[in-house]
């Protein structure tokens, strides 16, 4: 196991094949959210890419997630970084974020795993989605303080 960023990485797998979170590349997702009246406010297209980023020496799946608003002008332009450990819990190492408005770019919500942060602490991988969840299991899913705090709490399985 290698040490970094004050927790122990665990050993990872090439790919993710993680039943309730697989990535396989070429795969595309798309969402949509509706008003009540079924009129589309915002679409998400989520894209497994064929590319890799190395963090903190493991290899990671790029995702390129891309949203949308009513009229199709792009909103966000993100790039997710995913690795799997041989257990099967998916890990999430940061993420390339560029948002768009007014004609402004900003990469606020942009970090990475091992990188500071604004504050001087230092980015650590979260678990994105759980090999085995169970009923109340928590996890931090993002641990970059200040720039995204993400927890998740298993609600049922």
């Amino acid at each position: 196991m290698a040490k970094q960023s004050g927790i122990d990485l665990p050993n990872f797998v090439d790919g993710i094949d993680n039943p309730l979170f697989p990535l396989e590349p070429g795969t595309t997702f798309t969402y949509e959210s509706k008003s009540p009246d079924g009129e589309i406010l915002e679409r998400v297209e989520t894209t497994v890419t064929q590319e890799t980023k190395e963090i903190l020496g493991v290899t990671c799946v790029v995702v390129d997630d891309k949203t949308f608003d009513a009229n199709g002008n792009l909103l966000e332009s993100t790039l997710d970084y995913f690795a799997q450990d041989e257990v099967g819990n998916v890990w999430y190492f940061g993420e390339d974020t560029r948002s768009f408005e007014d004609g402004h770019v900003s990469k606020e919500g942009s970090w990475l795993a091992g990188k500071h942060v604004p504050g001087g602490e230092i980015a650590e991988p979260g678990i994105i989605m759980l090999a085995s969840p169970e009923k109340g299991d928590f996890y931090k899913q993002e641990l970059a303080p200040g720039v995204a705090e993400d927890e998740a709490t298993v609600a049922k399985v």
